[in-house]
């Protein structure tokens, strides 16, 4: 399966909620949902030469990709092989 790309957040997700639940503005990013529409008041979609997300102030006319939000988690993985001295 192929990983999608990753937006940055450009409008600032003021859900309160987010905050307590160990969710910060860094780690929390947008995809791509495949819909091109208008975006309705509230909705996040994405837009720009260096394309982010945006939150419509209200309900847009023109068409945009929207945005779904998600919650990004860093893992590292190692790789461990032994030498020979």
């Amino acid at each position: 399966m192929k990983k999608p790309k990753l937006y940055r957040l450009i409008d600032y997700h003021p859900e309160r909620k987010w905050a307590t639940s160990g969710i910060v503005h860094g780690n929390v990013m947008a995809v791509n949902s495949r819909e091109f529409r208008c975006p309705k008041k509230g909705e996040w979609y994405l837009s720009g030469a260096i394309p982010g997300a945006y939150k419509a102030p209200n309900d847009l006319s023109q068409e945009y990709w929207i945005a779904t939000l998600v919650k990004v988690s860093v893992i590292t993985e190692y790789v461990l092989e032994e030498i020979e001295l």
